[in-house]
């Protein structure tokens, strides 16, 4: 039977620190397409889809409407153009890594759980915890790998992949008995600091 528990993506990102709200300003647009540069786009509104809700514009203090969000190119799309000289400001949030990847790690985040009472609707706020702690320390691993500069801080992202791995551990003795409480224990060997191959990205604090 499938199972879906899905902390939103935002949250994750959240809970690494990988997630960036962002304010730029133009006054040389002649378009009604905006270019954001190299950001990735992230979700504001928290249901996973990065649209023409996630992101604000004013033209001369006024808000206008956006018809139009291109997440590969980074570009947004006006209902009416805007010319030069007009004082542009676009609000979204950003993030370093792109959402598809970000979606991975929340799958495997909970693909070891080996009973099916552990999914019960008891359960599940647990669950949505483990989740996120579990993929944002993947995620930091990830990017920081082991750097002693960022031990038992935020950033740590195997003080949060050990602290999932406690509640998943216990969560699974308590539910699913002894027998199969071992099974946990091979989901926190995640010690090689390469734990995820590097991907190219520029984050808010490049800019």
């Amino acid at each position: 039977m499938e199972h879906e528990i899905n902390q939103p993506i935002k949250d994750i990102l959240q809970e690494a620190g990988l997630y960036h709200r962002q304010l730029l300003e133009f006054n040389d647009v002649n378009s009604s397409v905006i270019s954001l540069g190299d950001y990735i786009l992230a979700d504001v509104n928290g249901d996973d889809t990065i649209d023409v809700k996630d992101v604000r514009v004013l033209v001369d203090n006024k808000l206008v409407k956006v018809t139009e969000v291109d997440t590969t190119n980074a570009l947004i799309t006006l209902e009416k153009p805007v010319v030069s000289g007009q004082e542009v400001s676009v609000r979204f949030a950003s993030s370093s890594v792109e959402p598809e990847y970000v979606e991975k790690v929340r799958t495997e985040a909970l693909s070891e759980i080996p009973c099916e009472a552990a999914w019960a609707e008891d359960y599940k706020p647990t669950l949505r915890y483990i989740q996120r702690l579990m993929a944002a320390g993947m995620l930091l691993v990830r990017d920081y790998g082991f750097n002693e500069d960022i031990e038992n801080t935020s950033k740590d992202g195997y003080k949060k992949l050990e602290l999932a791995n406690e509640k998943l551990n216990t969560l699974i003795a308590t539910v699913c008995g002894g027998a199969c409480s071992r099974s946990a224990q091979g989901f926190a060997a995640r010690d090689d600091g390469d734990l995820f191959s590097k991907r190219s990205h520029i984050s808010s604090e490049d800019w």
